[in-house]
């Protein structure tokens, strides 16, 4: 039986090109983006090897779109609940709110 030849080439893994999809301002932020992305079937890295701010969220690059419009929509969202309400509401609406203007 003849002998087999060793094997001298290594396999090489091709890794995805990950690129920075937006910067966490702490951990749990970072935590927060990562699981987001995830929840949305966007492969998400957190790199915390950065310091405790600035924390940068990775996805492969052919996800960063993707993962943009996602951020964004969690941006909007919580810009909603950011909004400033009239300071002069006292829990109680006036006869003329509910009237139309017609």
């Amino acid at each position: 039986m003849p002998k087999r030849a060793k094997k001298t080439q290594k396999t090489q893994v091709k890794l995805p090109e990950l690129v920075t999809v937006t910067l966490a301002e702490d951990i749990e932020q970072a935590k927060e983006y990562e699981r987001l992305l995830k929840d949305n079937n966007i492969p998400a890295a957190l790199n915390d090897d950065q310091g405790p701010v600035n924390i940068p969220i990775v996805v492969p690059v052919e996800y960063l779109e993707e993962a943009q419009i996602v951020l964004d929509s969690l941006s909007a969202f919580d810009d909603f609940y950011d909004l400033d309400f009239d300071d002069d509401y006292d829990g109680e609406f006036d006869d003329d709110f509910l009237e139309d203007e017609f």
